[in-house]
């Protein structure tokens, strides 16, 4: 197995500081307390840098907010908000090491969090997988790990990282950083969570010879032609997880069997909702929750007097989904009728050229004070 060292060395090299700076700014540029760093890098990178090497980091105590779960009604999720100055920042300065360690030899239908690999990646995928049968009849094993996050082990986190991870220093920074639990909201948490279970993965497909497997975060699902294999694969699972782990499914886990058409044309079977998507015979849809937001944020777009940049990449960030999926009939109806997506994509445009603007006014102020 490979081995890592001089990791810390390299975080701290003070373009990878100031690149975590940026990285961690996306989406807040417009908050004072991004403003008042960004307009002063060189001095905050410094601060960091010196910080990291003293040893003097301690991450501030974490302020959390509840969500609304978009995969199920009336579900919420705790959300940690950790602070830009300096934690969100530390944590990209970790990840910026990280990433390509818990990326190397990942297995290649690990979907979410990893770049190029989300939830459209998948939807190729599993698109492909179903047609690959040819509407023969097929089964579906459908599962998700009991309160994934809040039930990681620490102590076998730490023993995967310092299995792979040779560097003491960016080892204890790592372990200041996740603290007692990985939680949900942090920069650092999907690394930690794919790295988690980077063997996991690797074991369900070889040792289980899973025909087609694929994990989105904690969800996971399993094709298969024999319904009693899935079971059989379901149980080992279960057993995989608790003894190695210290996790466990919920209980809610599916065996069934995938839509088709009898010689009658009749249907049967059912749909498999997955990654927010709902893949069936001969068609990809999208789940209804998101059909509602999108629905319900361009009504609240058009109420407002200004639309804000936020507002509207958020918006065509959520039509990204219908461009991709047998949905576009919805947004003829209830979505186009209410905003103009060639406005929302002029006033983008405009935002990113002033930050480009701002941020070349910046580093031209810098190079002339260090001259």
């Amino acid at each position: 197995m490979k081995s890592y060292n001089g990791l810390f060395d390299r975080m701290i090299q003070t373009e990878n500081i100031k690149d975590a700076f940026y990285s961690a700014s996306v989406g807040k540029r417009g908050r004072n307390d991004v403003r008042r760093a960004l307009g002063n890098i060189d001095e905050e990178v410094e601060k960091v840098k010196k910080m990291l090497i003293n040893g003097t980091y301690r991450p501030q105590r974490k302020k959390t907010h509840i969500i609304n779960a978009s995969n199920a009604a009336h579900k919420t999720r705790e959300i940690a908000k950790p602070r830009y100055c300096y934690d969100q920042v530390i944590h990209h300065c970790v990840v910026g090491q990280l990433a390509p360690i818990v990326t190397h030899g990942l297995y290649e239908f690990t979907c979410g969090s990893i770049e190029g690999k989300g939830p459209h990646y998948g939807k190729k995928y599993m698109r492909k997988w179903i047609k690959s049968y040819k509407g023969k009849k097929i089964y579906i094993l459908k599962m998700d790990i009991h309160h994934f996050y809040q039930s990681i082990n620490i102590g076998i986190l730490k023993e995967k990282l310092e299995t792979t991870i040779r560097d003491k220093r960016f080892l204890e920074l790592v372990y200041k950083v996740i603290s007692d639990e990985v939680s949900l909201g942090l920069y650092t948490s999907p690394w930690m969570a794919n790295l988690y279970l980077k063997d996991f993965d690797h074991w369900v497909k070889q040792a289980l010879h899973a025909e087609n497997y694929m994990r989105y975060a904690d969800d996971m699902v399993i094709i298969g032609r024999n319904k009693k294999e899935l079971h059989r694969m379901r149980r080992a699972i279960s057993k995989y997880l608790g003894e190695r782990l210290d996790l466990e499914l919920k209980g809610d886990w599916q065996v069934f069997r995938f839509e088709y058409s009898d010689k009658a044309g009749r249907k049967g079977g059912r749909f498999l909702d997955f990654m927010g998507f709902r893949f069936h015979q001969d068609k990809i849809t999208l789940r209804k929750s998101i059909l509602k937001k999108a629905a319900r944020k361009a009504r609240k777009i058009k109420r407002k007097v200004k639309t804000t940049w936020y507002d509207a990449v958020q918006m065509v960030s959520l039509l990204g989904w219908f461009w991709h999926t047998d949905t576009y009939g919805y947004y003829i109806r209830h979505i186009k009728p209410i905003i103009s997506i060639k406005n929302l994509k002029k006033i983008i445009s405009r935002h990113a050229k002033k930050e480009a603007k701002k941020h070349d006014r910046m580093d031209r102020s810098h190079r002339v004070a260090a001259n």
